[in-house]
């Protein structure tokens, strides 16, 4: 008898690929605040790797969750030696668009939702507690952040400031930030919905599907005649042969793999890998490409700051210069011409006056010579 639970447990399904066997891992709602949801989802993508499959295919409808939680599943699907694609039907939201980080490709179905924001948290306590708590979600923010902008090629802060509100991205959206890396289209998708049923909740003999699915004989309501039959005679043995506690099938539907479930997976497995980096690469390269043209764009606005600064600080200079030389009875009329300055003359020892009085009692001429030949000493007399 199970529990009820307020999330559901990921499950595994094996489907065949061109290249090899495809597990299918189903990441559907809430995620959870324990490890039994984590927990089973390591186990799956470890089942996978021990059934002999080639790839691994993440199939994410979830509006998020537990930040934890999500970065454990990050962790074990970064650390799981197969290729990774995480698919988005229907939201990836939060947490759930999180794990998708970790995927080698991500993609997304035309009518399903990306969103991304700030880290949301509720506490109550003593105001220490609180502020505590508060530089702890700070962190999850950076690290949060440094995780997509690891993938789209762009800062923690310059994710963090387009993401200070909740903002949900459509596929082509999505691909133009560089979350995701393609678009699944409405043709692409996993066929019928009795074809995915009997993949996914079959429980009968695996030899006699694979011959019903081969010959042609017998119809979907005899297959659903002869399921209970199944599940009575052979459950026991059923769950001695699963590897995975929670497996929901195991068996390769060959007339569904002859359809459009091979053309959504196609290219999935070890030999299409290689493929892969190409295309990040490529897009690595374009959203580079934005980024030098921004910060050209920057470095372009900072040297007009700087230069106005510059004439601004050149201003004030003039007007402390003028008013420090009015002081000394000095005008602008008093001092030389630019030519006069600039040709070097015969040096000639222009003596210290002894007290200010002495100074202030020269010509203006004589002043500016004393400052000219002695600046550091005439301080005093200023």
């Amino acid at each position: 008898m199970s529990r009820k639970k307020t999330y559901q447990l990921p499950t595994l399904t094996m489907q065949a690929g061109n290249s090899g066997a495809v597990a299918v891992v189903d990441v559907t709602g809430v995620i959870g605040w324990d490890d039994a949801q984590c927990l089973e989802f390591a186990d799956k993508l470890k089942a996978a790797a021990n059934q002999g499959a080639a790839s691994i295919t993440l199939r994410v409808n979830s509006p998020g969750g537990d930040v934890f939680s999500a970065l454990s599943m990050y962790d074990a699907i970064r650390s799981c030696k197969l290729p990774v694609r995480a698919e988005v039907h229907g939201l990836a939201a939060s947490a759930a668009s999180l794990l998708c980080m970790a995927a080698d490709t991500v993609a997304m179905s035309e009518s399903a939702k990306f969103m991304v924001h700030q880290p949301y948290a509720g506490v109550w306590g003593n105001p220490d507690e609180i502020m505590n708590y508060a530089e702890m979600l700070i962190k999850e923010r950076e690290r949060m952040f440094a995780i997509y902008g690891e993938r789209c090629g762009k800062s923690w802060e310059q994710v963090s400031n387009d993401h200070k509100a909740s903002v949900y991205y459509g596929a082509a959206e999505a691909i133009a930030y560089g979350f995701v890396d393609e678009v699944i289209h409405d043709e692409e998708g996993t066929g019928d919905g009795e074809d995915d049923e009997e993949e996914s909740t079959g429980n009968g003999d695996e030899d006699e599907t694979a011959a019903t699915a081969e010959d042609g004989s017998g119809d979907e309501d005899d297959d659903e005649d002869e399921d209970p039959t199944a599940e009575e005679g052979d459950d026991e043995d059923d769950e001695d042969e699963t590897p995975t506690a929670g497996m929901t099938g195991s068996r390769l539907n060959l007339k569904s793999a002859a359809g459009a479930i091979c053309m959504r997976i196609f290219g999935l497995t070890g030999a299409s890998k290689k493929k892969d980096p190409v295309k990040a690469l490529q897009a690595q390269n374009s959203r580079l490409a934005a980024m030098n043209k921004g910060l050209t764009a920057q470095v372009a606005k900072l040297k007009a700051s700087q230069e106005g600064q510059a004439a601004v600080t050149a201003q004030l200079v003039d007007k402390q210069v003028t008013a420090r030389l009015a002081a000394l009875g000095i005008t602008a009329s008093d001092l030389p011409a630019a030519a006069e300055t600039e040709t070097p003359g015969p040096e000639q020892t222009v003596a210290l006056p002894s007290s200010r009085e002495e100074f202030l009692a020269l010509s203006a001429d004589d002043r500016l010579a004393v400052m000219a030949a002695h600046p550091e000493d005439v301080k005093k007399y200023l």
